[in-house]
């Protein structure tokens, strides 16, 4: 899987987690990982249990990546945390194409569960994605999202000034 996809992959993976751990609430506080797998599943939706069930197994045996899983499970809304599960979850695609596979092959048949807790997930061919309200560009492109103001170079040979 190229590099792009792999980020792509595992922003949307973080995302759908996080989500889905905030909107059970303090149901899942102080509960095992594969618990909270198991009631994400009851209230969202088999689907998204799955992703994260894939996740835990894959990251059990190395500490960083478990401890990355754990930590989300305590602060699902703090960005450092999504930041670190996010790497330790490209990483562990990036060793294992086999698993990065089966994460996008998850995350396609978790879309609808997806939606019903407000994580909007599309992965198009060039690599760009956008979950919950963001802005992609694929590969070569540029995403905006707001104003941008002044002289604006695009790059190439013959530099044009926008």
């Amino acid at each position: 899987m190229d590099p792009v996809t792999v980020s792509v992959v595992a922003t949307s993976v973080v995302s759908l987690i996080s989500t889905a751990i905030v909107n059970a609430g303090k149901v899942v506080i102080n509960k095992s990982s594969k618990e909270v797998a198991k009631y994400l599943g009851d209230i969202v939706g088999k689907n998204v249990s799955a992703v994260l069930n894939t996740v835990i197994s894959q990251a059990s045996d190395k500490p960083a990546a478990n401890e990355a899983v754990e930590d989300i499970l305590l602060e699902p809304e703090n960005e450092d945390v999504k930041a670190a599960l996010r790497r330790q979850i490209e990483k562990l695609m990036k060793k294992d194409e086999e698993f990065a596979n089966k994460l996008a092959e998850l995350l396609e048949e978790a879309k609808s569960e997806a939606k019903q807790i407000g994580v909007n997930i599309t992965v198009s061919g060039s690599g760009s994605a956008a979950s919950s309200g963001g802005v992609a560009a694929g590969k070569g492109g540029v995403a905006v999202q707001g104003n941008v103001k002044g002289g604006i170079s695009m790059g190439g040979s013959d530099k044009k000034q926008l």
